[in-house]
């Protein structure tokens, strides 16, 4: 897998040689590719964060991670990219280990569609799909 740094793609060209993509033939993507970039890849070469289990006890959700950086939180949230659609009481940090507690702070969501997100500086790192109270 080739590794993208945002600094080496300065026009749709060198992207799509880069990439071996011949499909594009307007400018109008290059942003977008620039942005997804610089969120994936914010972090610098740090190693990509994976949520490698989830688990619930009731309303206590036990996430572990593998990759990634100490400046990390973990979320639950109803919408990926919402912040305002918290479900844990509070994002918290993983600990040295990789694993995080979380509680759903609202037991009426209990088997309810959510999503477990990893953000850095508020941009998403991973983000996997989950039930409330494991369902």
């Amino acid at each position: 897998m080739k590794v993208l740094r945002r600094d080496e793609y300065d026009d749709l060209a060198s992207l799509k040689g880069g990439m071996g993509w011949d499909f594009w033939t307007e400018e109008g993507p290059i942003q977008e590719v620039r942005e997804i970039i610089s969120r994936v890849r914010d972090g610098g070469d740090a190693a990509p964060v994976v949520i490698e289990e989830v688990k619930w006890l009731g309303l206590r959700c036990s996430v572990r991670l593998s990759g990634g950086a100490a400046d990390l939180l973990v979320d639950i949230r109803l919408k990926a990219g919402d912040a305002g659609t918290t479900v844990a009481a509070a994002p918290k940090p993983p600990d040295a280990s990789g694993v995080v507690s979380l509680l759903a702070s609202d037991e009426t969501l209990e088997g309810s569609a959510a999503f477990i997100v990893v953000s850095r500086g508020g941009a998403i790192q991973a983000q996997r799909l989950t039930v409330v109270g494991g369902g």
